[in-house]
């Protein structure tokens, strides 16, 4: 009894029922991405920075990952930065899938650190676009329309 006790106590307390949402702050800090890059916090500093949650095997992230590159491509050298962080269970499958698509924007893998931040997700894609001042400004989850989604670009001014 005082084993399944001490279980559901730690579920509660290990199991993250936060979930970040618009007006919470989220800081990205150093940054090292699937291609062993380092992105310091000053590559952070004053920027809008739109993060994105994926996954490998997600079709659906297949399609907005095709998206982000192009925003990426639209935007570079702007005021707007792109973040997608993987939640594969292997970085090798995420690694891969980089190079396949050879996607130029910063991809990562989920940290301890960002998942206690970023709190559970609805699903897969999920974007949150943070001002310069570190606020959530727009959360989404699920494949965005292609209209819809190329609104960030006004973001890069």
């Amino acid at each position: 009894m005082l084993i399944k006790i001490l279980l559901i106590i730690s579920l509660a307390i290990f199991n993250p029922s936060f979930a970040i949402e618009v007006g919470d702050s989220l800081t990205i800090r150093e940054i090292k991405t699937l291609d062993q890059s380092i992105l310091p916090p000053s590559y952070w500093q004053d920027k809008f920075i739109l993060v994105q949650v994926w996954a490998s095997w997600c079709p659906y992230c297949q399609k907005q990952n095709v998206n982000l590159q192009t925003l990426a491509e639209q935007t570079k050298n702007s005021n707007l930065r792109i973040l997608a962080i993987s939640i594969d269970q292997n970085p090798k499958n995420a690694i891969e899938y980089q190079k396949k698509y050879n996607y130029q924007f910063p991809m990562a893998m989920m940290t301890e650190s960002l998942a206690k931040e970023i709190g559970k997700r609805r699903g897969i894609p999920e974007t949150y676009l943070i001002n310069p001042q570190g606020k959530v400004i727009q959360k989404n989850f699920g494949l965005m329309i292609d209209a819809e989604f190329f609104e960030y670009k006004k973001f890069s001014q």
